[in-house]
């Protein structure tokens, strides 16, 4: 890391109040506060209906086509 990289890595971290903590040690934090909210929030269960709708639209978007053939020929 250049001087110049660790200068402007230094006042990014100052600009974002980060200055002298451990990136790893917030990373892990950061992670285990998404998992706490997938779990809050039931996102599991949202993001399998998520995969179920997108799945159904995809069938639909197949059947529409085939039946505009249908129609058409």
């Amino acid at each position: 890391v250049s001087d110049r990289e660790a200068r402007e890595k230094a006042a990014i971290d100052k600009f974002l109040g980060k200055e002298g903590l451990d990136p790893e040690a917030d990373y892990r934090e950061l992670a285990g506060q998404i998992d706490r909210l997938i779990e809050e929030l039931d996102l599991t269960s949202l993001l399998q209906q998520f995969d179920q709708l997108e799945r159904g639209a995809d069938k639909i978007a197949e059947l529409k086509e085939e039946y505009a053939k249908w129609l058409g020929g």
